[in-house]
Order: structure tokens, then sequence, then C-alpha cells
């Protein structure tokens, strides 16, 4: 965190509505005034009273009905805040951080892995997606009769794909996540010896990759609901959600802070009511939403909801807002255990911090000087450079600091934290309330965390929104599993993020052989022919014929249809024509060299 922006809490735009987090305008007030000024707090400081008055005392996770009616009322006015109040109680976390019946501590990584890419979540993948390629082949059977050529003719005579093929299909995803290229081609295209990447070739099939692309399903198109309904828009990928959504709080009980992530899946494919469009986001600015409830310590993703679009959405967006974390922390199953969770402005109200600390859950974040129910001492009032104004409602503080040109403000339900010190090396100490420094501190952590463990992640080029999704959560899978083996292993030290990730590949294609694709190959004397250089003349076939008389005809084939030309030509040439003498195709320029007469 630079020097000049380490005075404040982090937040994207405090005086906008906006669904992004920005990192270059995100702490607690931007250093536009780079004078030294004094610390001015709201009220007078005294470490002997910090001292005395900022002993934390634990309490039980559930709330006191007495202390909460004092809580609930809704017209209770704020009040300005002092260092003489004591504040609402601290709220004790009673979880347990740490796995939950993890493998042995000396497992592999694919052990881990396999917790929750389950052979029984990919046996279902290979069913459906045998099943939606039977049912394409069967309704394009006019197709496949004209595209003699089509790749699709492979799947047929190779057969259906397998739980084996499956897992080795995810390690060459994870794979491309490691070796970056523009295409999916590219991964198989061996005409540059300096980009060539002979491991894609050796294990998996290139047309085979492809079709698995193509055909790669999760749910039953035959059983699709109407338009009418809320679950027809994510039907497809809605077996996928539905088993991480499963396993990921399964096997790991988060630490006491935790925190909402933003993520976006790049794609623009042919549903633009589920895509939304973020110019902040660097990687992809155009794509699905996911929200993520994580860890704030690990980056565990503890559940996470694919945004359905703004369609959809049948209340005020303030409340869509709070009922999307609700949402979140009720599938995460983490209300009454005292977690602490941290917000940007995209999600922090009033109401929702109140209904969130009714439920034994304390929150901290940033909030936009526009939300409703904020109190207008700390708003309009106008403070000086470093000043902080301090207000509370019942369990709820308001902290509004002045830096530079720019005012932030802070919810909070935590305890009171006083004010904290912060050591410069190069400039004065500064002063600030302690929330805020928390917070940023805490936040900028989780920043760097999300950027270290999502660099090795793969985002497969396919047209496809379904794939996109099911290859993202894969990548929410790998990091989880990561975040689980760091956490059991026995080895010392762990294997770094990128280690784990190649042990996860190779173990995953060992167990498979690449299909073989047969082709009908020239002959040799074709073959010597095409590799003759171009100042040659063009070898003459040993069925020459002097006359049209013996047979020798251009009969031109059926639509669509082409053939190699026989003779021998620097350069494969295809034509349309074949000599039914001569058993073999040829373009009229070779036979009319060859022959006297055409006879069409």
């Amino acid at each position: 965190m630079d020097d000049e922006n380490e005075d404040g809490f982090l937040q994207s735009d405090t005086d906008g509505d906006s669904d992004t987090y920005d990192t270059s305008e995100g702490e607690f007030g931007s250093d536009d005034d780079t004078s030294e000024e004094e610390f001015v707090p709201d009220h007078d400081i005294s470490d002997s009273d910090n001292d005395a008055k900022y002993e934390i005392e634990f309490v039980k996770v559930e709330i006191d009905d007495d202390l909460m009616g004092n809580y609930n009322n809704g017209d209770e006015d704020w009040m300005p805040d002092s260092l003489d109040g004591t504040g609402p109680p601290t709220v004790t976390y009673t979880g347990h951080c740490g796995p939950i019946l993890p493998p042995e501590s000396d497992a592999l990584p694919i052990e881990y892995l396999k917790l929750y890419i389950t052979e029984s979540f990919i046996q279902k993948v290979v069913d459906e997606t045998n099943l939606y390629a039977s049912q394409w082949i069967q309704s394009h059977t006019d197709y496949l009769q004209q595209k003699k050529r089509s790749t699709v003719h492979l799947w047929i005579k190779q057969g259906q794909t397998s739980v084996n093929e499956m897992y080795a299909f995810v390690g060459v995803f994870l794979n491309m996540g490691l070796i970056k290229k523009p295409t999916v081609r590219a991964y198989w295209d061996c005409t540059n010896p300096s980009q060539a990447t002979p491991w894609f070739p050796n294990h998996f099939n290139r047309e085979r990759f492809e079709l698995m692309l193509k055909f790669l399903h999760f749910a039953d198109n035959s059983k699709i609901p109407t338009p009418a309904d809320l679950s027809h828009e994510l039907y497809k990928i809605q077996p996928v959600t539905d088993h991480f959504q499963k396993t990921f709080k399964q096997h790991y009980c988060s630490d006491r802070e935790i925190y909402i992530d933003e993520r976006i899946i790049g794609c623009r494919g042919k549903t633009p009511q589920l895509c939304h469009y973020i110019p902040s986001k660097h990687h992809a600015k155009f794509g699905m939403k996911v929200w993520c409830l994580c860890e704030a310590t690990s980056g565990y993703v503890l559940t996470f909801e694919v945004c359905k679009g703004k369609d959809n959405v049948q209340v005020s967006g303030d409340i869509a807002k709070c009922d999307r974390v609700m949402r979140l922390m009720e599938k995460a199953g983490v209300f009454h255990q005292g977690h602490h969770l941290r917000l940007d402005n995209c999600f922090s109200s009033p109401k929702l911090f109140l209904d969130l600390w009714r439920r034994g859950t304390t929150a901290a974040g940033a909030v936009n000087t526009n939300c409703q129910g904020l109190p207008m001492g700390a708003i309009k009032k106008t403070l000086k450079n470093k000043q902080v104004s301090e207000y509370r409602k019942g369990p709820l503080s308001c902290v509004a600091y002045k830096k530079g040109k720019k005012t932030s403000v802070l919810l909070s339900t935590s305890s009171k934290e006083g004010y904290t010190t912060v050591h410069r090396a190069e400039n004065a100490d500064k002063t600030l309330p302690g929330t805020a420094e928390n917070h940023n501190h805490v936040m900028g952590s989780v920043q760097k965390k999300d950027i270290n463990l999502c660099s090795y992640l793969a985002e497969c080029k396919t047209e496809k929104w379904t794939n996109k999704v099911a290859f993202s959560l894969i990548g929410m899978a790998v990091l989880n599993s990561y975040v689980l083996y760091v956490a059991n292993t026995s080895d010392r030290p762990p294997l770094w993020k990128y280690k784990f990730t190649v042990s996860l590949v190779e173990s995953l294609v060992q167990n498979y052989q690449p299909v073989k694709i047969i082709r009908k190959r020239r002959s040799r004397e074709q073959l010597h022919a095409a590799s003759l250089p171009l100042d040659e003349p063009i070898a003459t076939p040993s069925h020459v014929a002097l006359s049209t008389d013996d047979g020798h005809r251009l009969v031109k084939l059926p639509a669509g249809k082409k053939r190699n030309c026989i003779a021998g030509h620097p350069k494969r040439v295809r034509s349309c024509y074949f000599c039914p003498k001569c058993q073999g195709g040829i373009c009229p320029v070779c036979f009319t060299k060859f022959h006297n007469k055409i006879k069409l």
C-alpha cells in the first residue's frame, strides 16, 4: 500500500453508486493535499482513555433480546459518539477454522482436488455430454451426409467419452492456464518449432479436444423449463453450481474475517441478458458476474452466486443488494457464529448492517455518501483536513474522515477500536480511526491474495457461455483445494501454487491414452511428387492415353465433393472431376496435358 494512500479505508467511489472495486481510489480518502496538517479529531483524544475504554470483552454470539430491544427501533436518531461511549459489545467468534475431514497429511494434491471434482460429478458430466452428442447427431443427419469431412464423424467413429477422458480433458484445461496461448489450436500447432508445445498432442488429440468443447454439457436439453420459469436462464449450468456450492462448504470452516468479492467471467456469448459491462475490470470488461463469499486470510471460496442479470430483479437496487448478501451468508451457513464481514460501498447500508447484527454477524465497509439512513451530521458537516466525525445508532457506528479534498465514510458494527498511530518510514506518524486502519489492512491483503491465487487460472476460448462458467468454477475448486492442501499437508515447505497445479495436471492425464486419428494418407509416389520443387515439370503418370477412345473422360462429382488429383503436384490439388479409367480424381489442366481430347 502506498504511503500517500495509507491513511484511508478502502472504497471505490463514495460519491457514486458503483458495482466495481477500484484500487486506484479505493482507500479511505485520496491524498490530494500533501500538507502535513495536524490531526484534528471531532473530540479530544487521550492515550489513557484509550487504554481504559477499549479493552475487548467477548460476549456470547447470541444477541440478548433486551439488548437488541434498544437497537430494533428504526426511528432511533444518530447521536454524536465520544470517547466515553462504551459502544456495542464485541461478538465472539465461535467457529472452528480449518479443514473438515481432510485427506491424510501426506496425501497428493490430486486427492484434495477430488474432494470437489468427485468421480460421481464427472460421471454425471460424461452422461450429459454423451446424451447431448447423440441428440445433436440425430438432429443433424442431413448436414452430416453433406459434410463428409466434418469432425463430428470422428466422434461417431471413436465412440463416446468416458470418465478417464473427462479427467484428462480437465487436466489439459488446467495446463492451458500455466501455458498461455492466444487460441486453442495454437497448443497443437507444430508448424513453428519455436512455438511448439509437444505435451498437448502427446496427451490429447486436437480434433477430440474440440469435439469435447462442442459437446460438453451439464443438463438435459429436453427438460429445459419454459422462459417464464425463474430457473430457465441458468438451467444449463445449474447442476455444476449446485455441486460446487455443496462441496465448498463441506470441507472447510472459515476464519472470523470474511468478505464478499465480485468476479467476472469474460464472455460475449449469445446470452446478452446475463452479460454485464464493467469498464474498471482489466482482464475482461464484458462477462457474467459471480459474487463470492470468501475467507479473508486465505481467499477460500465458501459459496458463490452467479448473477442472472438485471431483468429478473423485481425490487429496488438497494434491497436487491441486501438480499444478495443475506443469501450468500445463508448458503454458507455462517450466521450466528460471530463472523466479521468486510464489504465495499456496493453493498454497505445501515439497514444491512443492522440485519447482520441481529444474526450474530458484525460488519464493516465503506459506504456512499448518498446512501439512505446515514447521519446528516457526519455527511453535511464541513470537516477540516485530517478531522474525524463519529456518530452512533445502537450497535452501528458511522465514521466520516476528511483527507485532502475528499470525505470518506465508513460503517461498522464492531466494537469501538479507538485510534491507531500509523508509523511511516519517510513522513511523520499518522493518527487514524482504528476501524478505518483495520479495514484498510484486511482489504489490502485480500486484493493481493486474489491476484496471487488467480494467476494460473485458464480461460479457454469458447463460444458456449456454459463452458466459460464451468471452467471458472473448476478454477475456484482448484483454489480451494490448494488452500485445503496448505492447511493440512505435512510437506514443509508446502508446494507453491504453480507446482501444485503442475502436479494436478500430471495426475489427471496419467490414466488416459489419446485417441488415435486414422486418416487416408497419400501414396509414396504422391508424397514424392508433392516434394518436388516448383521449377521442375509435373511427372507424367503411367496411364497416359493418346486418345479418349479407350475410356478416359472427365466425370463431375456430386456437389460439394472433391478428390485429390492423381497427377503429381508440388502441393496437393483437389478437383471436383475424376476419370473412371484412371480410377482417381484429376483436374482439367492435367487431363488436357495427358490426353488428346476432353469429353464432359
